[in-house]
């Protein structure tokens, strides 16, 4: 027995349909991640577009010539009045490196060790604040006062100043071709 044509017409036409169905949700879906893409696209595009405009307002690094403490802290003592005389010390330490935020910054630590010797108290106010503003790259993470003597008719006490300083220096790992640039971190609170 032979089923009917009629059957046999309705059975291709709904396993057909039932493949073009899939298909055009296989299609729909692909559209609409390709759409989704692009739209991905244009705003990565916009966004390195506003990075360029934005890395092209930045003012150039100042790159300083000299890696020594000395000429700076002998500087700021200029600035503020003071003697070289004050300086009894600059102890640096071995630059350390600092693990960045998961392998994307390059951290590098610098400490020194400062004394000034015989300076008041006022004084050391001129000193922190003319190295605050001629070098706002290094903070001042301790600082030891100790007497340094009397001297007879005068209200303000001499003293022996032992700074600690540090300075940390940031940059970009290079990752999947970007490069970042190097700079300083302002830890200070000016």
């Amino acid at each position: 027995m032979k089923p009917p044509l009629a059957f046999v017409w309705l059975a291709t036409v709904g396993i057909g349909g039932a493949a073009v169905a899939f298909a055009v949700r296989d299609a729909w879906a692909a559209a609409t991640e390709a759409t989704n893409a692009q739209d991905e696209l244009r705003i990565a595009g916009e966004l390195l577009l506003e990075e360029q405009r934005l890395r092209a307002t930045l003012p150039p690094l100042e790159v300083r010539v000299t890696t020594s403490l000395q000429p700076r802290v002998a500087e700021a003592l200029r600035a503020c009045g003071l003697s070289s005389t004050v300086l009894s010390g600059i102890t640096p330490e071995a630059e350390s490196v600092v693990n960045g935020r998961g392998g994307v910054l390059d951290v590098k630590r610098r400490k020194a060790t400062l004394v000034l010797q015989g300076l008041t108290l006022p004084e050391l106010g001129r000193y922190l604040s003319a190295w605050g503003q001629m070098e706002p790259e290094w903070s001042v993470t301790s600082l030891d006062l100790s007497p340094a003597g009397n001297v007879p008719g005068s209200g303000d006490l001499p003293l022996k100043v032992t700074l600690g300083l540090e300075r940390l220096d940031l940059k970009a790992v290079h990752r999947d071709g970007f490069i970042g640039s190097s700079q300083s971190a302002d830890r200070s609170n000016h």
